[in-house]
C-alpha cells in the first residue's frame, strides 16, 4: 500500500481535512477516522477496501457521505465510498443523499 493524495503526503492531506472529519462526527475520538485519519487516503485496493469496511460500522456514515457529496470531495474513503464510488452515483441517488444529508444537519443545529 502506498499513500498519496494528489502530489502531497496523506498525512498532510488528512491534516487539512481532519477538520471537516471533526465537523462531521462530532467525534469523542473512537471512530477510526478520528484515529488514524491518514489512513483513509490510502491509495491501492486493499487500503480503500479496509477503509469502507470500517466506515461500515461507524454511525455517522450517512453524515460522512453526504459532507463528502456537499463539498465534491475528490480524495479519500468518505461515508464508505471510494471517490470512484461516489462518481458513479446517479444524479438520483446523490440528489437523495444529499437532501437526507441537509436534514440531518438540519436536525443537529436545531
Amino acid at each position: 500500500m502506498t499513500l498519496g493524495v494528489a502530489g502531497r503526503s496523506a498525512a498532510k492531506a488528512s491534516e487539512a481535512l481532519f477538520p471537516r472529519l471533526e465537523v462531521v462526527t462530532r467525534t469523542d475520538g473512537s471512530q477510526p477516522c478520528a484515529k488514524t485519519p491518514e489512513f483513509f487516503f490510502m491509495n491501492g485496493p486493499q487500503g480503500m477496501a479496509e477503509a469502507k469496511r470500517l466506515c461500515r460500522k461507524c454511525p455517522f456514515v450517512q453524515e460522512c457521505l453526504y459532507e463528502a457529496l456537499k463539498n465534491d470531495e475528490r480524495f479519500g474513503v468518505w461515508g464508505g465510498m471510494t471517490p470512484r464510488d461516489r462518481s458513479g452515483l446517479s444524479p438520483e441517488e446523490r440528489e437523495r443523499i444529499l437532501t437526507e444529508g441537509e436534514r440531518l444537519e438540519m436536525a443537529r443545529y436545531a
